[in-house]
């Protein structure tokens, strides 16, 4: 076979004519499509459809439609020329650096940057493998995901990377297929009215910054359309049609192979679209419906969540197999190219012949081998996957504006953009140029243009902005390091809606693992409102009476020796008038006993908790955490939440750390309703939402679990600066906002607290993973709410 990065007259083929006949020379569509498709349009597309809804559907399929005409236009001027993207770069106007163009060098530099989102690609396909096969962790999925896809791409075959590439966009295309059909079957299905306002051209102004995101992140961009000039040379579109002789009959061939291009561009746009569509649509039916946006691969997690709790078990591992093809597909279609690339890249700089058929074997032989085990490296280095996969937007911002530009000089300033050229086509060329400058452009200035600085005048959350963010981050991290807290996760609701998310540290000071979006903390005593929560479902559903005593339901062998005993109900153990003590151990003699009369006297007891799980779990015949899973978790979209050992909590658990030394204690094995739910910030929000909106029970119900149900003995000085009491569960005070409530927790290596106000609608949760925690319990809510200037 000849080589397709050398023209020569004897390789020359006539195009076929047909439309069914081109179908039959598509290919370097399907590369560039398993290329497309992938982390961006799982995670990213997805998200977006969460923020936006699906108002601004259209957004979505024009982005894939419009841009295409930048692609076409390019590849147009690699069949007329048969040149590389690099020998295309270097013949632009400008100066040279060394010997190669500024152009090639600018590139060089871009692909550097776009190694440590390759590297975050590479993650995302271990932490997939990592949910399906815990047994290997996701260190050893990235080491060996390296050389298995450096096994398939080495030799340079392009009929492998074709067939491979066809092989992962039909794996992808069934499954997005098949996940819009599931979703049917699920309480999310769409609805024909919410796909119209999708379909409605319309967008209300509180949608336009979701839309220039749409058009931003999806579709064919810059480092795809260079991409492209590689596959239509190595399909041998500018082989077959030949040098330039001036003849009629290259002009035609010309014309022939370039509509052989057209189409395969058109093919690929359709199936990138069409699963983008998918994405975007499961974002907006969903995740927007529940006000859900899951930071990152949590996503994943949430929706094989969904899926599997409306169809079975079976449903995630399909869901993951599917997300495997997705992200699979970038990671081997960016090595397939990135081996040509790079050695076209050195060989402009003079360190190598790319015309060389043999050297350039070699060349992509080497990369091929080398490049995936930096990506695999950078991961574990970096360990934040979708940071490193986001890290690559501005360097692919930057890629496509100069893509734009070498394919404008072309198009006007060469005699190839005049070649078969009609306004139709350039009106819809100039739209999408356009439409990406303006993108571009908007983009720019929303960086740039921030608000007036407003004054501070009771903490920051009530104002709150991105711009104060900074100053948020600076004082937890200061609180980290004068008490020496490990790791801390934390969550703000302002206006109703979650605000801002982060985390800060290391999960373990011995491994130095961060704190990322899916860390788990222990929320200690703040189970106790969760599973209060639970009872109260099971009050209003008639299987549970709160004033009837437990006995009745459950005796307490530990407790029946007293008598007094059977006078304790369901709200006793939830507003802490049981009589128990917070813990038996805490007795001498280690067994239970009673301090005072059930129901006279307010004294915190983590005992009668577990005394209801055991009632609960009798008269509704599951374990407690089926009940919390059919009571809360579903309900109210609390997932990524815990409550006993499992290998999921096992790989994500922080550590808890006494002063300066890891704990020895180990995750509970049996759930605990006083003490054991793991969760994070972001997660442990939608309960917080909830409780805002008064969703999930009835308002009366509401307005008895914020009601007075004990209150506290306070000595003259250590009365609160303002009133307080304890309601089912949650502690009410008042504030300068009105009536908040909220629940602090620590089990000594775990300190928590969480406080919402009801009025404003706002509110924050922290977790930290360490006993010295207790000053930043105490200090953030002044910093947060009730700040005051001097």
């Amino acid at each position: 076979m000849s080589d397709p990065y050398v023209l020569r007259a004897d390789a020359v083929l006539a195009p076929p004519v047909t439309f069914w006949h081109r179908l039959q020379h598509l290919g370097p569509g399907f590369v560039l499509s398993a290329a497309i498709v992938g982390s961006g349009e799982l995670i990213a597309t997805t998200a977006l459809g969460a923020k936006a809804g699906f108002v601004a559907f259209w957004v979505i399929l024009v982005s894939c439609l419009v841009k295409v005409a930048v692609q076409v236009q390019f590849a147009k001027h690699t069949i007329l020329t048969g040149k590389t993207a690099m020998q295309t770069l270097d013949d632009l106007p400008g100066p040279r650096i060394g010997k190669a163009r500024w152009t090639v060098a600018l590139y060089f530099l871009i692909m550097l940057i776009k190694f440590i989102q390759m590297g975050g690609i590479i993650g995302g396909v271990a932490l997939v493998l990592n949910m399906m096969l815990p047994q290997l962790s996701v260190a050893m999925w990235a080491l060996l995901m390296a050389p298995l896809t450096s096994v398939l791409v080495f030799r340079g075959y392009y009929n492998v990377v074709e067939k491979t590439c066809l092989l992962l966009i039909t794996g992808f295309t069934l499954f997005a297929i098949a996940a819009l059909i599931f979703l049917q079957y699920t309480p999310y299905a769409m609805e024909w009215a919410q796909l119209g306002t999708g379909l409605s051209f319309s967008l209300p102004s509180s949608a336009v910054i979701y839309a220039f995101g749409a058009f931003g992140i999806t579709g064919i961009g810059g480092e795809e359309i260079i991409y492209y000039n590689y596959w239509c040379l190595e399909k041998g579109y500018a082989r077959h049609t030949g040098p330039n002789d001036g003849t009629e009959a290259w002009a035609e061939r010309a014309r022939g192979w370039i509509k052989v291009m057209q189409a395969d561009a058109v093919c690929s746009m359709v199936v990138y679209t069409a699963v983008t569509a998918v994405f975007y649509l499961l974002g907006a039916a969903v995740l927007h419906a529940r006000q859900e946006v899951p930071e990152g691969y949590q996503l994943l997690e949430v929706l094989s969540g969904i899926f599997t709790e409306s169809l079975g078990p079976w449903a995630r591992i399909f869901f993951m197999v599917g997300a495997f093809f997705v992200l699979y597909s970038t990671l081997f279609a960016g090595l397939a190219v990135w081996g040509r690339l790079f050695s076209d890249i050195f060989s402009h700089f003079g360190w190598m012949d790319f015309f060389d058929l043999k050297q350039r074997q070699r060349s992509i032989g080497i990369l091929s081998w080398v490049v995936p085990l930096i990506w695999a490296f950078l991961f574990l280095s970096i360990k934040l996957p979708l940071f490193m996969v986001l890290s690559g937007g501005i360097a692919g911002s930057i890629l496509l504006l100069l893509v734009l530009y070498a394919t404008l000089y072309f198009r006007y300033g060469t005699a190839t953009g005049k070649f078969d050229s009609s306004w139709r086509f350039d009106l819809v060329f100039w739209v999408s140029i356009l439409s990406i400058l303006a993108v571009s452009v908007y983009g720019i200035y929303s960086l740039n243009l921030k608000e007036p600085k407003k004054p501070e005048k009771l903490g920051f959350l009530p104002n709150f902005d991105e711009n104060k963010a900074p100053e948020i981050d600076r004082f937890i991290e200061s609180y980290q390091k004068r008490y020496h807290i490990p790791g801390v996760s934390l969550a703000l609701i302002k206006d109703g809606k979650l605000a801002y998310a982060q985390t800060y540290g290391v999960r373990n000071t011995a491994t130095q693992v961060p704190v990322d979006e899916n860390t788990l903390f222990e929320a200690a005593s703040i189970t106790k409102p969760v599973f209060a929560f639970a009872v109260l479902r099971l009050m209003e559903k008639g299987l549970i009476d709160l004033d009837k005593p437990l006995y009745e339901y459950l005796p307490n062998k530990d407790i029946a020796y007293d008598e007094r005993y059977k006078l304790m109900t369901a709200r006793h153990v939830l507003c802490h008038r049981t009589g128990f003590p917070n813990w038996r151990q805490q007795n001498k003699d280690g067994k239970l006993d009673l301090k005072f009369t059930p129901g006279t006297e307010y004294s915190y007891s983590g005992e009668g908790f577990e005394y209801l799980k055991r009632v609960v779990e009798k008269i509704t015949g599951k374990g407690v955490e089926q009940v919390l899973r059919e009571e809360v978790i579903q309900p109210l979209g609390l997932y990524h939440t815990y409550f006993s050992k499992n290998d999921t909590l096992v790989k994500l658990a922080a550590a808890g750390h006494f002063k300066k030394r890891i704990s020895t204690d180990e995750i509970p094995s049996q759930p605990g309703m006083a003490y054991s739910m793991y969760t994070e910030a972001r997660a442990f929000s939608r309960f917080m939402l909830a409780l805002l909106e008064q969703r999930g029970l009835k308002p009366e119900t509401y307005t008895e679990m914020l009601s007075v149900q004990s209150s506290f003995p306070w000595e003259e000085k250590e009365k609160p600066r303002y009133k307080s009491h304890l309601g089912l569960s949650l502690f009410v005070h008042e504030s300068p906002y009105g009536l908040a409530f909220g629940h602090q927790g620590s089990n000594g290596d775990f300190n928590c607290n969480f406080e919402v106000y009801k009025e404003p609608k706002m509110g924050y949760v922290v977790f930290t993973n360490a006993s010295t925690a207790g000053p930043l319990i105490r200090d953030l809510p002044g910093f947060l709410v009730d700040k005051v200037e001097n």
